[in-house]
């Protein structure tokens, strides 16, 4: 501190004074006199509530003598309040103009103007940062209220009706205002300096908007406010579907909660009770009762389970279906009589396709799932519990005739399960049912007296695309496409099917149809799949020719239409089915291939566009007759393989011939979309095992390896429904399964160096004139199930498979033959 300026009258002392350095410059304080000036005392109140204290200490701090309620004390701090409020009493009744004033010199002299010492004070006293807030602010605000009197003849009178805010917005838009130097506030515009004498100007010359100004300002607030109710319809809806999600999670808590109870009270009552016997069968004399045979358990790794039925038998099925934890003495049934079905006259064997039986499903699981697959990736349990309560059918097609029979999984999904929830001795195949498609599209019980369609089934496939979808042709040439529904074992009487695009279409009694196949969307032109159309491609026979014909066919909801291609270096065909020795009939994943394989023959065709819209034919590569060992040998089945993404643009298949050699086929597309066998990656399995002489009668697709092998790919699809999901899914790539006519089955796996054989077991006793008698099929709602039907034999059996690391493990149990 610096000692102050001296007094008069006396000389300075060194505690004076004090200064201090401001920004703005140097002040000096004195501190002589300030305990004079500042004498405030206490109020008089507080002195008299210090007098009137209990202890000693607080009475002693007040001074008695100056007590005097009445009279009020004028201290420093008291005149300067008053003064302030006499100023600001002043201000309110002025309108107020700060003139800033700035000394010329410190000479007080006239005519003497020093520019250093004008622009210390400028800079001292905050000018140029105030200078700074008003270019960068907004130093001029307006209410709306006032601007909206003042410009209300600037904008055309429909504008009346919009609210203040709505209005000086719409003034600043339609004449072109800068908009960085202005802003609107909630009840006030805010200008920056010079724009509210430039809006001012504009009234006052009578400026008025053009009129497509006008409409953009209009357009503006128009798109302004759908944006508005846009917003507001999406935040009720959001809302309103929170709420149901609220109300969806807490009727899923309630449903688990009742079936948790429905199992344990369940499971309760067989512990006391027992199964109770069949109410409708009454109980055979004890003369009568059959010897128990024992049949050996599985092992403890074994998986397996298998259920044998007779298709020629009443639906009172006493057939046993081994499907439980723990060995069991299960008693011979007596033999029905066994079912007619002779082994087909027309050369082809029997055919088996699996689809879901909708007419069982529990729909309170459905719509359970249905409802909380959008929300959050859905629990094993609810999927479990789809899987166990829902059923596919098994759909037979043989000797003309179209059977079903209902597939449950209950028997393998308990086997897998960690509690104590035995199948209970329930059928994993019953409900034998004889199809007409031609007809009432009933599904009736075998034995009932029941008129059916005069026509034989001789063709049969499945969609695809949607595999609940199939098209049958009988010896009369009448073509139909249908949806199967499912049966009910509760209503016989239920339809089972729905035909699509209308009744069965007569194809002319000149036409023989061979074989068919469905084409899928993506092989199809685009006018077909916009109208929701399905494609069909029909090997046919024209009557006094000798060529065979392929046809494709596009069936709409109204309407049946063919383009027919004529197929050369064929063998000749007479009027007779099968003579042509036809085997197999069908094309690869893709759809772009299609196969021919029969008696000496292997043909593979590419499907291709034209420029105008239609299908054509084109021979890639006639097979059998450049190799001896085919031309020599039938052809008996096929395989057609989704190959990974990594090589999508190729296709694979996979032959099975008579004399127990397999050939493997890749096709993979050129530059210009045409399609070429690739030599170098085609040819026959090194490590195949099935016994020489003995053909290869099935090759079989498997979807998974354990019953939960979907359960992954629908919880990470969110939105996928189970149901839609078994419709659609394909094979598995890297695995397929083969069956010889001697019941040999192998099972390959893909790897990087090809495909290896990983593990082998016979599943069927060779029977003499066995042939073509052996079909299969693998279940999509039990993915590691496979089903057997043997037309010798009258059974069907479903055969478990399990992968374990890099070996897969073939198990099974037969039953005692219907």
């Amino acid at each position: 501190a610096a000692a102050a300026p001296p007094r008069a009258g006396a000389p300075p002392r060194r505690y004076d004074g004090f200064q201090i350095r401001h920004y703005a410059g140097d002040v000096s304080y004195a501190t002589a006199g300030w305990i004079d000036k500042n004498s405030d005392s206490l109020v008089p109140e507080v002195e008299v509530l210090l007098s009137e204290a209990d202890k000693d200490l607080t009475r002693s701090l007040s001074d008695r003598s100056s007590i005097d309620a009445k009279k009020t004390v004028q201290s420093v701090s008291n005149k300067y309040l008053g003064n302030l409020n006499e100023l600001l009493a002043t201000l309110k009744e002025c309108s107020v103009h700060y003139v800033r004033c700035f000394n010329p010199n410190n000479k007080r002299e006239p005519g003497v103007f020093n520019n250093r010492y004008v622009l210390d004070q400028v800079i001292q006293c905050g000018t140029v940062e105030l200078v700074k807030i008003m270019h960068h602010g907004f130093p001029n605000r307006c209410n709306l209220k006032d601007l909206r009197g003042r410009l209300g003849s600037m904008l055309p009178s429909d504008f009346g009706d919009y609210s203040d805010r709505d209005f000086v917005l719409a003034i600043m838009l339609a004449f072109g205002i800068d908009e960085t130097q202005w802003t609107l506030g909630v009840t006030q515009l805010f200008l920056k300096a010079g724009q509210l004498r430039m809006i001012e100007h504009l009234r006052d010359t009578g400026s008025s908007a053009a009129h497509d100004v006008v409409w953009r300002v209009r357009m503006h607030f128009a798109r302004k406010k759908f944006r508005a109710v846009r917003n507001v319809t999406r935040l009720v809806l959001w809302w309103r579907k929170r709420k149901i999600h609220r109300l969806c999670a807490a009727a899923l808590k309630a449903t688990r909660i009742y079936v948790r109870l429905h199992r344990w009270l369940r499971k309760t009552r067989n512990r006391l009770y027992g199964l109770p016997p069949a109410p409708e069968e009454a109980a055979p004399p004890p003369e009568q009762l059959p010897t128990p045979t024992a049949l050996s358990a599985p092992s403890t790794t074994d998986l397996s389970t298998v259920a044998t039925v007779a298709p020629g038998t009443a639906p009172k099925l006493e057939i046993p279906c081994i499907a439980r934890h723990m060995p069991q003495v299960v008693p011979t049934p007596q033999r029905r009589p066994r079912a007619n079905f002779a082994k087909p006259a027309n050369g082809f064997g029997p055919q088996v396709f699996i689809a879901l039986n909708n007419g069982s499903q529990d729909q309170y699981i459905n719509y359970l799932y249905r409802d909380m697959n959008k929300l959050n990736p859905v629990a094993d349990d609810i999927l479990k519990m789809w899987q166990r309560n829902s059923s596919e059918s098994v759909l037979i097609h043989s000797d003309g005739a179209v059977l079903s029979a209902r597939l449950n999984p209950e028997p393998f999904l308990s086997r897998f399960e960690s509690d104590d929830r035995g199948s209970g001795g329930a059928l994993c195949i019953d409900d034998m049912r004889r199809v007409d498609c031609h007809g009432s599209a009933r599904a009736v019980p075998l034995g009932a007296a029941q008129p059916f369609a005069a026509g034989r089934i001789q063709c049969m496939c499945q969609d695809k695309d949607d595999r609940q979808f199939f098209a049958t042709c009988d010896d009369q040439n009448w073509l139909s496409i249908w949806r199967w529904t499912g049966t009910d074992p509760a209503d016989a009487a239920r339809p089972a099917l729905m035909a699509y695009g209308g009744p069965p279409k007569g194809l002319g009694a000149d036409i023989t149809v061979f074989q068919m196949c469905f084409l899928s969307n993506r092989a199809l032109p685009a006018r077909v799949v916009q109208q929701d159309g399905r494609g069909l491609v029909l090997l046919t026979h024209r009557q006094g020719s000798d060529t065979l014909y392929i046809e494709i066919g596009y069936v709409y909801s109204n309407a049946y239409y063919t383009e027919t291609m004529k197929i050369t270096k064929i063998v000749s065909a007479s009027a007779e089915r099968g003579s042509a020795e036809v085997t197999f009939f069908a094309t690869s994943h893709s759809d772009r291939v299609l196969a021919l394989g029969g008696r000496g023959l292997l043909q593979f065709w590419q499907i291709c566009d034209t420029e105008d819209g239609r299908l054509d034919l084109r021979l890639i590569d006639d097979v059998a007759t450049q190799f001896p060992c085919i031309s020599s040998s039938t052809m008996e089945s096929c395989l057609s393989i989704p190959l990974p993404p990594a090589m999508e643009d190729q296709d694979w298949m996979v032959i099975g011939a008579s004399d127990g050699k397999m050939y493997g086929y890749a096709f993979a597309r050129k530059p210009g979309g045409r399609i070429e066998l690739e030599t170098e990656k085609s040819g026959h399995f090194r490590g195949n095992t099935h016994t020489a002489g003995v053909p290869v009668r099935c090759l079989i697709g498997i979807f998974g390896s354990c019953p939960e092998a979907h359960h992954r790919i629908l919880q990470h699809n969110q939105g996928l429904s189970y149901e839609h999901f078994l419709r659609v899914v394909q094979i598995d790539p890297y695995v397929f399964h083969s069956l010889g006519d001697d019941g040999k089955l192998v099972c390959w796996r893909w790897y990087q160096e090809g495909w290896t054989r990983t593990s082998e077991r016979s599943i069927l006793e060779p029977s003499p004139g066995m042939g073509r008698s052996v079909a299969c099929h693998s279940s999509r709602l039990v993915p590691h199930i496979t089903v057997v039907y043997d037309m010798n034999a009258q059974t069907i059996e479903c055969i478990t498979h399990t992968s374990h690391d890099e070996s897969s493990e073939l198990s099974h149990h037969r039953g005692v033959a219907a």
